[in-house]
């Protein structure tokens, strides 16, 4: 687990004439590619006084005012009183955010072939610029209003994905640490092509997608690559292996404490140092898992190594070996 430590002013906003320091709203983001353990690790984070899971926040226009799915305490969005709070102290309610127009904007600046001009700013047309730097407004608005009403010293977002990383480096109301989760791409990979419900799509019963290897191989790649340029923007951010997390989950906690300066209470752990209670959380998207409470078991989900066909492990270990070696697989 590697630090990068580096910390910033705080905001300053002009008021009536007069300058003065707000306090940042308090983030950590957790990037990385699907299925490595992020909502697990977005919950487990949770567990610890004062700070909030709130789960894949880029997405919130589409499942929650678009589509209504339902957020981790089991209730459509729309209906959850937290997010309900949320919304009427950011925008004065659910009624007042013009869906269609939010959508339009959000397309208008995360669309993937806008990525070119998150990564380098000085290739941004004045258009663009114009329609980011309104949505970093809005995002400034929505995570103030869900640390306000949470009352959270830490608001814990998995939204997992580099071009958002990218957007939110540049909210002056936001000071953000990161955590880069990697996990082996063969895992990943193996996952993708499980079948899996999606119990967030409560009118129908819905599947996730299944990828293709190469799908799986390019993403990862891609998403892992442009994560170590989108956390520099950050305050301070750490790579962290799923694999590594879920060998030594309390030791794990600790060190992320130590290597961000923070004074974290101890997670309910049981004896063993796996087990921890998991409460109702208000989190957005990610996996089904977060719609369970009570005791779990933290484990490495390692099925892939003996159900994973052996070519399909060899072709993914060929596709994805320069990141795979970057992040120590090749020697373990």
């Amino acid at each position: 687990m590697t630090g990068m430590l580096e910390t910033p002013a705080a905001t300053s906003l002009s008021t009536n004439g007069r300058v003065s320091v707000v306090e940042p709203v308090h983030m950590l983001y957790i990037g990385g590619y699907t299925r490595s353990g992020s909502t697990m690790f977005n919950r487990l984070l949770a567990t610890i006084d004062d700070h909030l899971a709130v789960g894949e926040v880029w997405h919130i226009w589409r499942v929650g005012l678009q589509e209504n799915q339902l957020c981790g305490c089991g209730v459509p969005i729309r209906s959850c009183p937290f997010w309900t709070e949320v919304f009427d102290t950011a925008f004065g309610g659910f009624e007042k955010v013009e869906t269609d127009k939010m959508m339009r904007l959000w397309n208008s600046v995360q669309d993937r072939k806008y990525l070119p001009y998150l990564v380098f700013p000085h290739l941004r047309p004045p258009a663009y610029a114009r329609r980011l730097e309104r949505y970093q407004r809005i995002l400034g608005r929505l995570y103030r209003a869900i640390r306000d009403v949470s009352g959270a010293s830490l608001i814990v977002d998995s939204s997992k994905l580099a071009s958002y990383a990218f957007m939110l480096g540049e909210v002056d109301e936001l000071k953000i640490d990161g955590i880069q989760l990697v996990r082996d791409s063969r895992a990943t990979a193996y996952s993708w092509q499980r079948k899996k419900l999606r119990p967030e799509v409560h009118w129908e019963e819905r599947y996730m997608e299944r990828y293709s290897l190469a799908k799986s191989a390019f993403e990862w790649n891609s998403m892992h690559t442009l994560l170590a340029l989108a956390m520099r923007r950050f305050d301070r951010h750490v790579v962290l292996r799923y694999e590594d997390l879920t060998a030594d989950p309390a030791g794990t906690v600790e060190q992320l404490a130590g290597a961000f300066e923070a004074d974290w209470s101890r997670p309910p752990w049981d004896e063993t140092g796996r087990g921890v209670e998991f409460g109702i959380d208000h989190t957005i998207g990610g996996n089904p898992n977060r719609f369970s409470s009570g005791r779990a078991v933290i484990r490495t989900d390692d099925a892939w190594r003996e159900q994973m066909p052996r070519w399909q492990q060899a072709a993914m270990s060929a596709m994805t070996l320069p990141v795979l070696a970057r992040y120590g697989y090749l020697s373990s």
